[in-house]
């Protein structure tokens, strides 16, 4: 409720998600907001992959214990990447962003390989599906410089793709989350001429 006042949210591509097994969403970190805005855009429970040292300061831990979230190291993500297949295996949803670190420029950045890792450790079907989370770069929680933040609410958006092969590298993922990040602008440039 509270996030809802400070951002309008449009959500697109909800029915690309079967959600009668574990499902896998990869998509842009733009901003310290990201994980509550992709819970917003998805009914379903969502356990997120967070980065240890955050997850390790202790006014966070049990909020984020509590939560479900699955801390990973870049010094040692082994066991962190065990963790998300099992949960995969289980039929529940992790969020993973692929970049590593949210992202400095408001672009997308290089993909990581921990995803495709996962993926081959899993033992059972997983949905993997896409997403471009566009509209948070000039919020207060993202990296954005201070003469492009906006004060007012955020029109905000979440595209979700359709379902993709497990099999996918990290370059062909990145090029469809780039396309997902056009259809985005797109249908927000719509909206801004009427």
């Amino acid at each position: 409720f509270v996030i809802g006042l400070r951002y309008r949210l449009r959500i697109k591509g909800l029915e690309h998600i079967d959600s009668s097994k574990g499902v896998l969403l990869l998509g842009n970190h733009i901003s310290f907001m990201d994980w509550a805005i992709l819970q917003m855009a998805y009914p379903n429970e969502i356990r997120f992959v967070m980065d240890k040292e955050i997850y390790n300061k202790w006014y966070f831990m049990p909020f984020l214990k509590f939560f479900g979230v699955i801390p990973i190291s870049s010094r040692g993500s082994k066991n962190a990447l065990q963790s998300v297949s099992e949960a995969l295996d289980r039929g529940e949803c992790v969020a993973l962003f692929p970049e590593g670190h949210i992202s400095r420029t408001g672009h997308l950045d290089e993909f990581q390989r921990g995803f495709e890792v996962v993926l081959q450790k899993c033992n059972k079907s997983v949905s993997v599906v896409p997403f471009y989370i566009r509209g948070l770069w000039e919020d207060n929680f993202s990296y954005a410089s201070q003469k492009l933040r906006k004060k007012r609410t955020k029109d905000i958006s979440v595209h979700f793709g359709k379902a993709i092969s497990k099999d996918i590298d990290r370059f062909e993922l990145k090029k469809i989350v780039t396309r997902l990040s056009i259809d985005s602008w797109q249908d927000y440039a719509k909206r801004l001429q009427i």
